[in-house]
């Protein structure tokens, strides 16, 4: 198992993925639903350039947290394994974007130390 505590040593791989055409994308999809680790991995650094702009652009400079890459890595492993790749409805980078979206939420609510008050109970604070 590899682990990756910085985005940029992972940004150094993604740079050199190999590029793939549609079609590859979609036998490499296949293969991996069959079981086959290789395609699995193949796949993952394939798409792996998408990953790094968006985990970028979403998490800013908060990104350089190894726990928060940890878990939005995982986010991206469970929508390689999910996505249908022959589908034409939604993008990958669209499903990817909401993933690492709501993994940033998730790890933001864990490691919050902040106290969530509803907004009735503000209201009523200020009614008396």
């Amino acid at each position: 198992m590899i682990v990756f505590s910085d985005i940029t040593k992972l940004q150094e791989l993604a740079d050199t993925a190999p590029k793939k055409t549609n079609d590859e994308i979609i036998a490499l999809s296949d293969k991996m639903k069959d079981g086959d680790e290789y395609s699995a991995w193949e796949l993952f650094l394939t798409l792996l350039p998408v990953f790094c702009s968006e985990y970028k652009f979403q998490t800013g400079p908060s990104g350089r947290n190894s726990e928060l890459l940890e878990n939005c890595l995982s986010a991206y492993g469970n929508a390689i394994s999910e996505f249908d790749f022959r589908s034409s409805g939604e993008s990958f980078s669209h499903r990817l974007a909401w993933r690492i979206r709501q993994a940033r939420t998730d790890y933001v609510a864990a490691n919050s130390k902040s106290v969530r008050i509803p907004i009735e109970d503000i209201k009523k604070m200020y009614e008396k």
